[in-house]
Parts: structure tokens; C-alpha cells; sequence
């Protein structure tokens, strides 16, 4: 029996994967740019994610971790 499709994406499927995708490239770009020099689409060309999906507001959390 097959689920039913939601819509969504991500969820198990991979997203670990992805995640730990974009984060080794995030910290490439910002190593290599700066703060002031990185760019989203960079990111992501080198992640191979879509830009478009990519969160660039991070909630408070995320950002500092307890």
C-alpha cells in the first residue's frame, strides 16, 4: 500500500543529508566571503539545493544554541 502524498517535502527522506550538504557549503562560502561577501546562491549551486527553498532567517534557537 502506498501513502498518500502530502505535498511536502523533505521529512526523512534524505534531509539529514541535505542539511549537512548545505551546512558544509555554508561554511565554505562564509570561510572563503566573509559575512559581508556570502551568497545564498552560492550556497546552494555548490550544495546542489534549489535557492528558492533555502531559509535565510533562522530563528533565535538555531542561531544560539543553548
Amino acid at each position: 500500500m502506498r501513502t498518500p502524498h502530502t505535498g511536502r517535502r523533505g521529512g526523512s527522506c534524505g534531509s539529514n543529508a541535505a542539511r549537512a550538504g548545505l551546512l558544509d557549503a555554508a561554511f565554505t562560502e562564509f570561510a572563503a566571503y566573509g559575512v559581508a561577501g556570502a551568497r545564498v546562491d552560492r550556497i546552494a549551486e555548490t550544495s546542489g539545493a534549489n535557492e528558492r527553498l533555502i531559509s535565510v532567517h533562522p530563528t533565535e534557537p538555531q542561531v544560539f544554541p543553548s
